[in-house]
């Protein structure tokens, strides 16, 4: 594709987050509406104004690195891994109903939010519900965020399982989108009253609220219900994940997917080292994913106010697509989602044969795709065949091949065709 020029890029992009206008129930009468304005000015603090809160990463946890021939990637050191393993998400009921209850308890508080507003008759009382939605808003995303970070801790401690960190997570994608999908509608009725510092704050808290959301959220999700059996990747490494998993559409295509977050690299409160330029932005992306940047064209827009700014950066590449963030202040990428065709991606081949069976498995590195495929030797025709990873079932290659993501460490793939069984065993680092 061909590259965007600098002067276009600076044209093209647009500032992101307009704002959602969005219905809330009008109150039966103007008493009861009253009341409710009344209820909500009782139930929060009343303040004079409101502070972006001021949160600074130490050094990052993870940095990009990339193989040769493929698109780099956000990843921890191996050696800074505390836990690392593929697993099974699956049938939850609590996990589902948890994640429903969330989106109802925070579309229920916006109504009322909304309401309120709506039946004020004061530009004061106005003034007022806002600062008090500002200040729930931003209570709500510290909460989700403690979340996060506590289950991925105790997660990486040993604490509790796989299942238990996915459901966390997929509750707090569902928050977190919940909130960040309406929050507009209090930042433009505060831009309309003059409340700039209000303004700044749902701003800040909305772009917070989108480093939350996981695109495995809704996978997950639909995991937890017994619609599909998923199998995720994960590592962590203090408070950073990073998850894989290789998705399969109704076509029987099959999609890598990962994602990587890293809070540590994210700054609040410190001003934006570009200041809005995207040329030196995208100069600092050129430098982390030179394969990406040489064989692709982005499309760029920066995010939230100065002190808070993310860029992000989209890429269609010859093997997928890469859309990163990159912090204003601390100059790393906080997330990173990825989106490839492993069969478009580069791989190592290791074979092994018994008889008139060989098995073929294509191998990345630990976390990426593992492509597994049974021929007859003789004819070279692919044969179906049951496909284990580390005594883990990943699937059947239906005579063709079978993806699933590569664990770190010692990998044994077995292969079973008609009773018969082939076994390769390599290392992936």
């Amino acid at each position: 594709m061909k590259r965007f020029e600098r002067s276009a890029l600076r044209t093209a992009v647009g500032v992101e987050w307009a704002g959602f206008l969005l219905a809330g129930a009008e109150g039966p009468s103007m008493n009861g509406s009253r009341a409710v304005v009344f209820a909500l000015l009782c139930c929060f603090a009343l303040v004079s104004g409101v502070a972006v809160h001021a949160q600074t990463g130490g050094e990052s946890t993870m940095s990009v690195t990339g193989d040769n021939g493929t698109a780099e990637y956000l990843a921890p050191p191996s050696s800074a891994v505390d836990r690392s393993e593929s697993a099974t998400a699956t049938l939850d009921v609590a996990g589902a109903v948890g994640d429903n209850a969330i989106e109802l308890q925070t579309t229920y508080q916006r109504v009322n939010f909304q309401r309120a507003y709506r039946n004020a008759e004061s530009d004061t009382e106005r003034r007022m519900v806002l600062r008090n939605a500002a200040t729930w808003y931003s209570e709500r995303t510290d909460r989700l965020e403690r979340r996060q970070r506590t289950a991925i801790r105790q997660y990486g401690d040993g604490e509790i399982g796989s299942q238990e960190l996915f459901r966390t997570l997929a509750a707090v994608d569902r928050g977190a989108a919940a909130m960040e999908s309406n929050v507009g509608w209090f930042e433009n009725n505060a831009d309309d009253l003059g409340m700039s510092g209000v303004r700044t704050q749902l701003n800040t808290d909305r772009v917070r609220l989108l480093t939350l959301q996981s695109p495995l959220g809704s996978t997950l999700e639909s995991a937890f219900e017994g619609k599909r059996t998923l199998t995720v990747h994960t590592e962590v490494s203090d408070n950073a994940t990073v998850l894989a998993t290789v998705e399969t559409d109704t076509n029987g295509g099959q999609t890598y997917l990962r994602e990587a977050h890293d809070p540590s690299a994210r700054s609040i409160g410190v001003p934006d080292t570009y200041d809005g330029d995207l040329s030196p932005a995208l100069d600092r992306i050129e430098t982390l994913y030179p394969w990406v940047t040489d064989n692709g064209s982005p499309t760029v827009d920066f995010l939230g106010p100065d002190r808070a700014r993310l860029y992000r950066f989209e890429y269609d590449h010859p093997h997928g697509t890469l859309r990163t963030y990159l912090d204003g202040g601390s100059e790393d990428i906080v997330t990173e989602i990825q989106r490839n065709d492993p069969e478009a991606v580069p791989t190592d081949t290791v074979e092994t044969v018994d008889g008139d069976l060989l098995l073929r498995v294509n191998t990345t590195r630990a976390g990426g795709p593992l492509g597994v495929t049974v021929l007859n030797e003789t004819s070279g025709e692919p044969v179906a065949a049951a496909v284990g990873v580390n005594g883990r079932e990943v699937g059947n290659t239906d005579g063709g091949r079978v993806w699933t993501v590569g664990p770190r460490g010692t990998v044994t793939v077995n292969a079973t065709h008609d009773g018969r069984s082939l076994s390769i065993t390599t290392t992936l680092q």
